[in-house]
């Protein structure tokens, strides 16, 4: 366990938060200037457009314009959208809860592991980590929710940790395995007395977004069925296809075989700590292990492309699993962590400058039967 001394040492959290923020924003301004865009541009890069587009019908605008392939996403992220002033100002709802995410992450990962380098990672590197907290997009949440529920399980506060798996169920289908892993481990420690309430807990978020969407639109699963209509392929397919392509830029498959590798690496680490006594790694490993495998034999054609985005999921815990095997000199893991710190920003100022340079910002553009 994490000695008082180490719990004293990391009560100071304002400067990892301050430092987490200011760098996405940094990174916000950066991409805006180099790629001549304006906020209201840089918000609907990637499912940004998609994102708004949700809060404004769920904010009062209605449904029945916005396109029913928008429905594929998760109903979490867009309604605490509308419930933090999206509803006037989507935007910076949408920003502002990411920006915020990432830097509520960095001191949650905290709870896992008393290495101080572990918050300066998730504040600083990796550039999909960064792009996907510093834009209209539910990945910063949904790790925040991940993290606040595995941090509320490993002090055994089920209730708590059954309410924050839910909520993340909502803003990511991932979430459900975190519902699942509170459910085994509070039956594991309480030989099932009770755990009535920690489904109920759990599963009451879930099950209100899918009455919601029953009454609404005739469908429970209605999110699963647009992404199936969207974009079906079998497990697996789409990323062998890709990877044996000649016609697909090696950078990609890069990321491909290295978001793989951290991923399995960083469970193999996890269950490693479990099996050497700290039985209290067995639901970040059970998260890890449950992530991996769902991303990797994913149905969807843009497996391949998104893959390092989907193991966002678990690359705070994969660092917790790998980080017995960081330097211990304390000048080379600086090094480390500065170098990979300036590679990461300026990766993801070039993607996001790229991609702004083709991005159908007109066609994407909020409707003015929404934007009112």
């Amino acid at each position: 366990m994490i000695s008082e001394e180490n719990k004293m040492a990391r009560r100071p959290f304002a400067p990892i938060f301050i430092l987490a923020v200011a760098i996405r924003l940094l990174l916000i301004i950066a991409a805006m200037a180099k790629a001549r865009i304006s906020f209201k541009e840089y918000c609907l890069l990637h499912d940004g457009w998609e994102y708004m587009r949700l809060c404004l019908a769920f904010s009062g605008g209605g449904f029945s314009r916005i396109g029913g392939e928008m429905l594929r996403l998760y109903p979490g992220y867009p309604i605490l959208m509308m419930l933090m002033g999206g509803f006037r100002f989507p935007e910076i709802a949408g920003i502002g809860i990411s920006v915020i995410s990432a830097g509520a992450s960095c001191l949650l990962i905290r709870e896992f592991d008393e290495r101080k380098s572990l918050p300066f990672f998730m504040a600083l590197v990796h550039p999909t980590w960064l792009i996907f907290s510093a834009t209209v997009m539910s990945e910063g949440l949904s790790v925040a929710l991940a993290l606040g529920a595995l941090a509320l399980l490993m002090k055994k506060e089920w209730r708590g940790a059954a309410l924050a798996a839910g909520a993340s169920a909502v803003v990511r289908p991932v979430g459900i395995f975190l519902v699942a892993i509170v459910a085994y481990c509070h039956y594991r420690e309480n030989k099932g007395r009770g755990l009535w309430k920690i489904l109920l807990a759990g599963l009451c978020l879930p099950a209100a977004y899918m009455i919601f969407y029953r009454l609404m639109f005739g469908e429970m699963m209605q999110s699963i069925r647009s992404y199936s209509d969207k974009d079906f392929a079998y497990p697996v397919v789409s990323i062998v296809r890709n990877m044996l392509s000649p016609e697909k830029a090696s950078v990609l498959k890069f990321f491909v075989i290295l978001s793989a590798s951290f991923g399995l690496a960083g469970t193999a680490g996890l269950y490693a700590r479990f099996r050497r006594g700290e039985g209290r790694f067995l639901p970040l490993f059970l998260w890890n292990a449950a992530v991996f495998l769902f991303y990797l034999f994913l149905p969807s054609s843009w497996t391949f492309r998104c893959i390092d985005r989907f193991y966002l999921s678990l690359y705070p815990t994969s660092l917790v699993g790998l980080a017995p095997w960081f330097p211990r000199n304390k000048c080379l893991m600086n090094a480390a962590l500065i170098l990979f710190s300036v590679i990461s920003f300026f990766i993801a100022l070039r993607w996001l400058a790229n991609l702004s340079a083709v991005y159908p910002f007109e066609e994407r553009a909020i409707p003015a039967f929404l934007n009112r």
